[in-house]
């Protein structure tokens, strides 16, 4: 008896703590943005404090472990969607990275006083995205030029790992990972839909203003005389790119769930990809192709020859696509006409990125760092330079030759891991999941050359998503007890 009393002392004390903790947080968040001098926006801090008091409601409620499923899927969908709370007159943080950090505290809190020692494996996993932050930190402290910017796109990349962390703890059964895969997918096709509106219906941006800056709205941009859309991305080469993820991952849930529906989002991602009038992407989604049907055909996996016919259908897609939105195609071809057109197809002239990368290398090697140059915009400090587009580039000039490598040590972790668990004698149960988690993954680091995600919160909190998928992936594999768990599709 006196066993059970203390045990529900305990239980309570813990439950009260972690109410406290809720709470002190909230307050503390919501009493920065009112001593900020210019204050949140109204509709910032309306959405602020209705969040603070229904994440407290739901840790007090529910528990921690079903928190972290009523969180984390909003958080997840609500990515694509970034709203924008502003302090001193300048654009702070998204809804979003809010979301992450609360959820954050409040799972680290929580294993403070259960005094739980959460697996750690693989530690490559942990180590290195704990030695990222590390770096970055030492990256802003050491230039605190420009401190509000600096600040603020520290918050963002701190946002992204935090979200990975969250997502490999919580994720812990194969129907989790399914299903925000699904999401993913969903979300993108809603972006191709949005993408379309706003080619169709260029008025449309009024409707979708609370997803943009102070300076930016969600319109088309027209470059060069063709229209390209950004969805609610802001940016037509980043959202080309999610695309591109979005239909691997939709083959990858043809196979995985063997129903033909997902060939539908497919269809969704191609389409969104003229609309962005992106060619790299069309280019990485053709490999993407080559490189899963050889590949599945060495593992022996190509059920049905499930591929051949998605081939057949995509041509067919084609043919019909290209009657109802001939100007578009048009144009996208005469950009492809004007890619072949060079002499050397593999250059940086080509796929016009030629001056930008040498401002870039002229800026870094001007003063080459091991932990970075800062993390303002390049153009506060040289108005003459602009993006570097390329995330290889901007990682070496924020993050110096120390974030860099351990960046790429990070990656190759991930890609060793991958291959030895895809050529496993012992298939896990979601092979496919795995197979085509990993060619995204690929195919994001390649398009990473002449872009960066390293732009936009949400754009950063989505890559490291699809890192966190994977590595959520390896650890189911090494065997937790789905009995055990508390799932996202429980809830």
């Amino acid at each position: 008896m006196k066993k059970e009393c203390k045990d529900n002392f305990r239980r309570d004390n813990k439950a009260i703590a972690l109410l406290a903790g809720c709470i002190l947080f909230s307050i503390a968040v919501v009493l920065g943005f009112l001593i900020a001098r210019g204050g949140a926006t109204s509709l910032g801090l309306v959405i602020l404090i209705f969040l603070a008091l229904v994440f407290t409601a739901i840790v007090f409620r529910r528990g921690i472990e079903k928190t972290k499923s009523y969180i984390l899927l909003p958080i997840i969908i609500t990515i694509p969607f970034p709203i924008l709370l502003r302090f001193r007159g300048s654009d702070a943080m998204t809804v979003t990275t809010v979301l992450i950090y609360s959820l954050f505290a409040v799972m680290a809190f929580d294993y403070l006083i259960n005094k739980e020692r959460p697996s750690l494996e693989p530690k490559f996993s942990f180590i290195l995205p704990a030695l990222i932050v590390f770096g970055m930190t030492i990256s802003f402290v050491c230039n605190l030029n420009f401190l509000g910017q600096s600040l603020r796109y520290y918050v963002a990349n701190m946002s992204g790992i935090l979200l990975y962390f969250i997502v490999i703890f919580s994720l812990k059964k194969r129907s989790d990972l399914v299903l925000v895969i699904k999401i993913i997918v969903f979300l993108i096709m809603i972006q191709a839909a949005i993408a379309f509106s706003q080619l169709k219906f260029p008025e449309v941006y009024k409707y979708l203003q609370i997803f943009g800056t102070r300076d930016y709205s969600p319109q088309l941009e027209l470059v060069g005389g063709i229209r390209r859309v950004k969805g609610t991305v802001r940016d037509f080469e980043l959202l080309a790119e999610w695309f591109l993820i979005g239909s691997i991952l939709s083959i990858g849930l043809i196979y995985e769930l063997r129903k033909k529906f997902y060939i539908i989002p497919l269809f969704c991602c191609l389409g969104g990809i003229v609309f962005t009038n992106t060619r790299s992407d069309l280019f990485l989604f053709i490999l993407g192709l080559g490189a899963v049907f050889f590949l599945l055909n060495l593992f022996k996996k190509d059920y049905r020859g499930t591929l051949p016919k998605i081939i057949l259908g995509l041509i067919l897609f084609g043919a019909i696509f290209s009657v109802f939105f001939d100007h578009q195609i048009a144009n996208f071809f005469a950009r492809f006409q004007k890619y072949f057109g060079s002499s050397n197809l593999l250059s940086s002239e080509a796929i016009n990125r030629q001056p930008i990368w040498e401002m870039a290398l002229k800026v870094y090697f001007k003063n080459p760092t091991i932990f970075g140059a800062g993390l303002y915009r390049v153009n506060s400090l040289y108005p003459w330079a602009s993006s570097f587009h390329s995330l290889y580039l901007t990682l070496l000039y924020k993050f110096g030759v120390f974030g860099f490598i351990i960046h790429v040590l990070f990656w190759w972790g991930i890609l060793q891991l991958s291959w030895r668990s895809l050529m496993a004698k012992k298939k896990p149960e979601s092979w496919y999941i795995l197979f085509f988690l990993f060619i995204a993954f690929i195919l994001l680091l390649i398009d990473q050359m002449k872009v960066e995600y390293l732009r936009h919160q949400h754009t950063i909190q989505f890559a490291w998503l699809i890192y966190a998928l994977l590595v959520a992936q390896f650890r189911q594999v090494r065997g937790s007890d789905e009995n055990s768990v508390v799932s996202l599709t429980s809830v």
